[in-house]
């Protein structure tokens, strides 16, 4: 198994965490922000589609940030 990959996640970390519903609608957003943002100029459509996904994933992945820098939800 890849050292990098950790096969368990805390349930303290996951019980900070937003809920599933919360985090699908914020990646709506963001899907919907990155894609008025790509630059399309000269693209390919597989790659105008990557780079809204990168900038979405990412948008995603700082939620998480967010929610680790948090105090216990209450």
């Amino acid at each position: 198994m890849n050292e990098l990959i950790q096969p368990d996640v805390p349930v303290e970390v996951i019980a900070k965490g937003r809920d599933l519903g919360s985090v699908l609608s914020s990646y709506m957003k963001f899907y919907d922000d990155a894609r008025k943002y790509v630059d399309r100029g000269g693209k390919t459509e597989e790659e105008i589609f990557s780079d809204i996904m990168l900038g979405s994933v990412y948008r995603v992945y700082l939620l998480g940030v967010e929610d680790g820098m948090m105090e216990e939800r209450k």
